[in-house]
This record gives structure tokens, sequence and C-alpha cells, in this order.
């Protein structure tokens, strides 16, 4: 006659309450930051070569286009220095000169590659 032992199943062993929260909470944790991380990463590649959305250069909006797009929209929009006026008054004389008259010029192609420079980190 064969003689089987019967194994009784054994209790298992759980962690504790407070050791299974903090198991929840790291696994929460490390979850969170790989999705943040990934969220930034996809981000920074969806703007590759693109200046950031809300950037603008004096009012000029230059989101979500390259460096060479927005200096050429900065070079077309930024008309103050050709067309603005300053009035020079000294008692009784009064002198209009325009702004590029008096030395002033924005340069857009730097201020496209600042523009484009700037992180929002």
């Amino acid at each position: 006659m064969s003689s089987y032992t019967s194994a009784q199943p054994t209790a298992r062993q759980s962690l504790p309450f407070f050791m299974q929260s903090i198991l929840v909470l790291a696994l929460g944790l490390a979850l969170f930051l790989v999705f943040l991380g990934a969220a930034v990463i996809g981000y920074d590649f969806l703007y590759a070569g693109k200046v950031f959305p809300g950037v603008s250069v004096a009012g000029v909006n230059i989101s979500g286009l390259s460096p060479q797009d927005a200096a050429a929209r900065l070079g077309a929009q930024l008309v103050y220095p050709t067309s603005g006026k300053i009035v020079f008054q000294e008692g009784s004389k009064v002198w209009v000169a325009r702004p590029v008259d008096v030395g002033l010029y924005l340069d857009p192609e730097t201020s496209a590659q600042a523009a484009y420079a700037l992180v929002f980190r």
C-alpha cells in the first residue's frame, strides 16, 4: 500500500500593511516620474528645431517657427525703427525723427536665435 502525505497549504506570509503602503507609494511615484520624463522628452521632440509655444518678441508671436522663419517674421513685422516717430522739443523748437535716424536697430536674426534658445525648465 502506498501512503500519501497530504500537504497542507501553508498560510502565505504577507507584508504588513505599513510596508504594503510604502511599496504602493514608491511604485506610484516611480510610475509618475516615468510618465513625467516621457512627457518632457516628447515635448522636446515635438518642438525640435522650433521656438517653444508662448514666445513672442516685441509683441510678435513666433511660437512654433524655426529660427529662420521667426527672423523673417520679425523682420517683416518690426517696423517701428523705420515707421515710428520720436519727437524732440527744446523750448518752442520741435524736431521729429525716425528711430532708425537716431541709431535704433532691431536685429531680427539675433532676436530669433535668442527666442529659440529660450527654454522653459
